[in-house]
Order: structure tokens, then C-alpha cells, then sequence
């Protein structure tokens, strides 16, 4: 993968689309309404020209519009003014049946099909939250808060567009109220992503790597035997022996295909031997096919990868761009980076890690990738073309084409089935997608000592309230409440030793928990000294106590366990000798004689190097 300058910023993307000005002007023309009978049954449609997609126009049917007489050109222009606000077919499909399954069914249900558009009242709105909030019909229950939210949302998305229009502006009730949040607090009661469990993750990545591994070394073997196999092609069609090798067979291919797809009826037509050699020697036409472009299925593992690693969302990674990723050389070293577009956030999700030889690495996934789906390129619609992730089907008409989602979402039958497949093939159960960046910020969470920042740096979220809310998980919240009942036992400790008992300024791997610096304790809410429950403050009794141990491997421990054997030598000079003899004379004793033997030479020279501030005297 080819060093390349840094990306655009976000703006450049909407400025380049807003650049295209016949097509803007062509969409704004071609935006219509069609009315007419077709088998004696009236139709209502919305018709959008879709300039950047393979159909040069999307069709909406909103027929159903006409059960409501009085108000079906009111809401379809409205709908209409609508569709310029949004470039995503799927979301004007989906806005369609919101209507359909919202609103029109609330006033035909309640006998309100007369409504006409003076009527839609304020009342008229709290009678369709009022509907919305009844139990469903073979549910027992009403929809989930959040599907209620989406289907109100209809209805004052359609209301602000009528205020915006010259022709119904007027017939519109001034005082019509709609509230902005009938459910308030919804996302609170929303049940949260589950994280993958360990022993899930470690399978599907171990069972990612070896599939990619294996795919990458299979794919480029056979593309150097193609091209050592370059001048053994037969210069005219030969029997199938001829094709024996596999290299031979796909050269042959590949100058006789002319770009096209590998189809039973193209091969046959070209070249019937090189027909028979495919089927009887080379595993097939979905087999051999592979050596030029990658099916669905194929795709799995480095989708799974490119997720895991990067922390993209799933829907926004299989749309995006080959030029979304890039290597570049940072202070000597070379690191992967990505930019990917995220449409429901209308942001760049973006990040880098440092470049490995390692095969399953993400840079490397991208540099196979591109030169794997170069094949198809010329054969897609040119707004997919730029797309990392192209594929062509194994089954059906197998058109070039790639994954479509809305808003992070996928929707297409191939990743659906391609996925499910992937994971019955490994023998892992139903693994969600959303779960992989859930997973990710857990993993950030723990490594950074539930850092909020760094969630939401890695998340690329705009506000760290978001990450909070939605991806901070009951485990994660579980850990962030005991730091904090740890951090606020400590404090309470060094106000009652007035100080002594400081944890501030150790190293992170030491246990804050003992009452002394260097120490560990097994449990230090049962110390020999001092109430039970309540964090142990016998400052330099850990050599004595059964629950005290040192990790013989450190040198901060060292130097704190001769730090400690002087300040116990100074208590001498402040303490009454026999209490003296009786709590610091055994502490002394238990240094000498067990815990400093112990520490080796190379831990001995390790720890004088260290500069550690005196530690005060026991009293």
C-alpha cells in the first residue's frame, strides 16, 4: 500500500458533493409526484432521481396515503420536500413506512380518515402519543420507547415541511404544538450491548487470522503461477489436459475473459476445454474464480479484523473507500492510518497503530484487498467503484456489486448470510457486530483505568457524554465504583495516620491497599492491627504480619524494604525503648534475617539506582 497524503478534512466531502451541480440540478428537476391507475387501482408515488446509485431513480409507493382522502397530497408533497434533506435511499424507504405504519394507521384505527389538514391540531398530536403508548395487537405491549420516538419523529418532520411550503403553510393550525420528547430519558432504559466474553473473542480472532492467513498465501500462490504460467498459455483453445496446471488455467482466463465475470455460459462460449479443466481438475467456477475476485463469504474475517483492530462501526467500514487508508512514515517508523465516513454521525471516524510484518495486520488486509477487488473496479457502478470491499456473489445473475447499510446498519442478504456462514463454519455462536466496538472500549476501559478521554478518543465520539451513556457497560461501571471506594479508603487513611500512610507518587503496579510502601497484602481490610473492615493503617508491621508479602523481582521493593529498615533503626531515637523492643525490635529482625536475604544482586544494584524519598519513622 503506497505512502499517500493526509486526508481531506470532513468538509471536503460535503463540499465535493455540493460541487456536483448537475446532478443537484437534475435531482431537483427530476423530484416529482406521480399519480395515475394501474389494474383499476389508483397510485400515489414519490419518484427521486439517484444520480450516485446503480437505479437511476427511486420509486416510493405511498398509496397508502389514500385511505386518508382528505390529507393524501398534503402529506405526500410534504414527504416530497422532505426527500431533498437526505441522499440515502434506504432512509427515504424506511421514512415511507414510518408514515405508513405510524400515523396513517393512528388516524384509520381511530376513525380520524376525514382529518384534513386544518385538522391536525395539538390535540390531534397528543391523541397519536396517547396511541402510541396503547399495547399492540398480539404483542401484550406497547412498542419500545424508541420505536414510538421514531414514529412521532414522522409526523414533526412532515409538520415543519408544511410549515415550509406556500401552499399549505396557511392551512396549517397556528397554534399546533408537537412536544420534542414524549419519552424522556429513553436511551437511560435502554439495554446496553453485551461485551463478547473472553473465550469468544480470543476464538474469533484466532479463527479470523487463520482464515485470512490462509486466504492471502492461497490467492497469491496461484497469481505467481499465473504469471510464471504467462508464456505456456496455449495460443488457441486445447483439451482440457492442457489446463492442468493452474497457473496455465487461470493466464488462459484471464487473457480470454476480456473483464468479464466468471460464468458458466462466458467459459463455455470461449473456450470449452478450458470449461472442462475448470470443473474437473480446479474445484470449479466459484473455486477458480476466487484467484480474481472475492466472494461474500471470503470477506468475512477481514471485515471482522478491520472492525476489531480499528474500532470502526461495521456499517461504515464495508462502505468505505479504498483511499480511506494509508501508511506514512511518523519519526522513522510506519504507521497504518484510517478516515473513515460515518453517516449517521456525519463524521470521520479516524485512528492509526504502528505497522507489523504480521499478516492478519490491518495495513497489510488493506494492500491485499486492493489489489484483490482491482478485477471488479471496471465492472461496478461508479459510486461503489472506490470501495475497499467488492465482491461478486456465488450464487444467482452474480453481479460485481458490495455491501449497502443504513446508518451503520447492514442490510444486505449477502453479509447476512455470508457472516451467519462464517461463523457456523467455526463453530461460534450468534456474535452480533455491535458487539466488536463494545468490546473495544471495554478493553480501553481496563487498560487505562477507566479513562473517559481515551474512550472516547478511541470511539471517535464528539462528546465523552455519549461514549458514558451508551458504551460504558455495567462491568465497566462496577470497576470505576470500586476505584473510587478504593481512592476515597485511602484519602480516609491518610487523614487518620495525619499523612503517614501516603499512596500518591507510588508506581501503578504496587498494591495501595498495604499499609506499607513496597508491600502487597493478601487482604488489607483484615490486618492483625486495627478494627476489621476498615483499610489496615499498622504502618511497618507488614514484615510481621502473615498477610504481608514482597515481590522478590522489583527493585522499588527493595529499596522500600531497606528504606523501611532505616526508618525503623530511627524510631529508636524517638520511641520508649521497651515499646521500642517490644512492636520495631521484631520488624528489624524480620528484615534481616527473611525478607532482604532474599532479594538477588543483579535487584540489589537495580534498587541503589533508584532516587526514593526517606520514609518517616514509626512512632
Amino acid at each position: 500500500m503506497a505512502t499517500r497524503a493526509p486526508r481531506p478534512t470532513r468538509f471536503s466531502r460535503e463540499s465535493k458533493a455540493t460541487a456536483v451541480d448537475i446532478d443537484l440540478a437534475r435531482a431537483e428537476v427530476g423530484r416529482r409526484i406521480e399519480k395515475g391507475t394501474e389494474q383499476g387501482k389508483p397510485f400515489l408515488r414519490v419518484v427521486v432521481p439517484t444520480p450516485r446509485e446503480p437505479k437511476p431513480e427511486q420509486v416510493i409507493d405511498l398509496s397508502f396515503l389514500y385511505a386518508l382522502p382528505n390529507l393524501a397530497d398534503t402529506l405526500a408533497e410534504a414527504f416530497l420536500d422532505w426527500t431533498a434533506t437526505t441522499q440515502r435511499t434506504a432512509s427515504r424507504g424506511g421514512e415511507a413506512a414510518h408514515i405508513r405504519v405510524g400515523l396513517v394507521a393512528f388516524l384509520v384505527e381511530t376513525g380520524r380518515t376525514a382529518t384534513t389538514p386544518e385538522g391536525l391540531t395539538t390535540e390531534l398530536a397528543n391523541a397519536f402519543i396517547g396511541w402510541l403508548n396503547e399495547n399492540r395487537t398480539g404483542r401484550g405491549a406497547p412498542l419500545q420507547e424508541n420505536s414510538r420516538a421514531k414514529l412521532f419523529a414522522t409526523l414533526r418532520r412532515l409538520i415543519k415541511h408544511l410549515r415550509q411550503l406556500p401552499k399549505w403553510s396557511g392551512r396549517i393550525p397556528r397554534d399546533l404544538y408537537i412536544r420534542d420528547s414524549p419519552w424522556p430519558m429513553r436511551h437511560l432504559k435502554r439495554k446496553a450491548t453485551e461485551i463478547l466474553e473472553s473465550e469468544d473473542l480470543r476464538r474469533l480472532l484466532s479463527a479470523c487470522a487463520e482464515e485470512v492467513t490462509s486466504t492471502v498465501h492461497r490467492i497469491e500462490e496461484g497469481w505467481r503461477q499465473r504469471d510464471a504460467a504467462r508464456d505456456s498459455v496455449p495460443s488457441s483453445p486445447e483439451r482440457y489436459t492442457a489446463y492442468a496446471d493452474l497457473g496455465v488455467c487461470i493466464a488462459a482466463l484471464e487473457a480470454q475473459l476480456g473483464g468479464q465475470i466468471l460464468r458458466t455460459d462466458i467459459v463455455h462460449e470461449i473456450n470449452r476445454g478450458l470449461e472442462e479443466a475448470i470443473t474437473k481438475l480446479h474445484g470449479g467456477l466459484i473455486s477458480v474464480g476466487e484467484y480474481f475476485y472475492p466472494t461474500p463469504r471470503l470477506l468475512m474475517p477481514f471485515i471482522v479484523l478491520m472492525s476489531l483492530y480499528t474500532g470502526v462501526n461495521t456499517g461504515s467500514l464495508v462502505e468505505s473507500q479504498r483511499g480511506d487508508f494509508w501508511v506514512a512514515s511518523v519519526l522513522g517508523h510506519r504507521r497504518f492510518y484510517w478516515k473513515v465516513w460515518k453517516e449517521r454521525a456525519k463524521r470521520w471516524q479516524s485512528g492509526s497503530i504502528a505497522c507489523d510484518e504480521d499478516v492478519a495486520h490491518p495495513a497489510r488486509l488493506v494492500q491485499f484487498l486492493i489489489q484483490w477487488t482491482e478485477y471488479l473496479r471496471p465492472l461496478v457502478h461508479h459510486s461503489v467503484a472506490e470501495r475497499l470491499f467488492l465482491f461478486v456473489p456465488p450464487r444467482g445473475k452474480r453481479p460485481a456489486s458490495s455491501f449497502q447499510s443504513k446508518w451503520g446498519s447492514l442490510l444486505s442478504g449477502s453479509w447476512e448470510y455470508s457472516y451467519n456462514q462464517f461463523l457456523k463454519e467455526h463453530g461460534l455462536g450468534p456474535l452480533d457486530t455491535r458487539q466488536f466496538r463494545v468490546t473495544g472500549l471495554e478493553i480501553v476501559h481496563q487498560l487505562t483505568g477507566g479513562d473517559l478521554r481515551a474512550m472516547q478518543a478511541w470511539a471517535n465520539h464528539a462528546r465523552a457524554s455519549t461514549t458514558e451513556r451508551n458504551y460504558v457497560g455495567d462491568g465497566a461501571k462496577q470497576r470505576d465504583e470500586e476505584r473510587l471506594a478504593e481512592i476515597m479508603q485511602v484519602r480516609g487513611r491518610w487523614r487518620q495516620t495525619q499523612g503517614k500512610l501516603e499512596t500518591r507518587g507510588r508506581p501503578e503496579h504496587t498494591d495501595i491497599g498495604a499499609a506499607t510502601p513496597g508491600w502487597t497484602c493478601l487482604d488489607p481490610y483484615s490486618g492483625l492491627y486495627g478494627p476489621k473492615d476498615t483499610l489496615c493503617s499498622a504502618y511497618a508491621q507488614c514484615p510481621v504480619c502473615p498477610l504481608g508479602s514482597i515481590d522478590f523481582q522489583s527493585p522499588y521493593a527493595c529499596a522500600q524494604a531497606h528504606n523501611l529498615l532505616e526508618a525503623v533503626r530511627r524510631s529508636a531515637e524517638t520511641m520508649a525503648p521497651q515499646a521500642w523492643l517490644k512492636r520495631m525490635a521484631p520488624v528489624q529482625q524480620k528484615l534481616l534475617d527473611t525478607w532482604l536475604p532474599q532479594f538477588s544482586e543483579p535487584v540489589r544494584k537495580a534498587a541503589q539506582k533508584l532516587s526514593l524519598p526517606p520514609l518517616p519513622a514509626p512512632e
